[in-house]
């Protein structure tokens, strides 16, 4: 448990000064879905204290276009949301278990349900308790930036996509 807290849930003044340390974690909260986009509201509603709102079309995505609805952003703009949102290289994150999610962390993070808060609480306080878990999801994290979700890689993976459709003989469809 981390120093000065007395059981799994922590104040909100507690929370935020874990949060400010240099080996806290990164809670980000992008509710969003397919059918309804983005759900600041249910953010607003209620969220871990210190959890971050990124939004998947403004700070996750580039312009939609000729790329489609949510193509990858710009490296650079991404990196700037995700530094803005506190992500850094080695720190480990807490998030909503959602498909988006885990397709962007994997195990780099840790999950809860969707809306439950004490869960997310409950994340969180693992990780400050763990500093070798810490250690390991951050590594993790890098690892899959690096390797994993890099822009290199991503570009590959779509030129490979666009050249089987291509092959086949299907012409691609482009929502604007």
């Amino acid at each position: 448990m981390a120093p000065g807290t007395s059981g799994p849930l922590v104040s909100a003044g507690q929370l935020a000064a874990e949060l400010a340390g240099t080996d806290a974690p990164t809670v980000l909260d992008c509710r969003w879905r397919l059918a309804g986009g983005a759900d600041r509201a249910g953010y607003d509603e209620g969220h871990l204290p210190g959890a971050v709102f990124v939004d998947l079309d403004r700070d996750l995505s580039g312009p939609p276009g000729r790329g489609g609805r949510h193509p990858l952003p710009d490296p650079d703009a991404f990196q700037a949301a995700m530094r803005r949102a506190g992500v850094g290289a080695g720190r480990p994150v807490v998030a909503y278990d959602l498909a988006e999610t885990r397709f962007s962390a994997g195990d780099a993070a840790l999950y809860a349900r969707p809306g439950d808060t004490a869960e997310l609480a409950g994340c969180v306080e693992r990780l400050l308790d763990d500093g070798e878990l810490r250690q390991r999801m951050g590594h993790e994290g890098r690892r899959r930036v690096e390797n994993e979700l890099s822009w290199a890689r991503s570009v590959d993976s779509l030129a490979q996509a666009y050249r089987r459709v291509l092959r086949n003989g299907v012409e691609p469809r482009i929502r604007t």
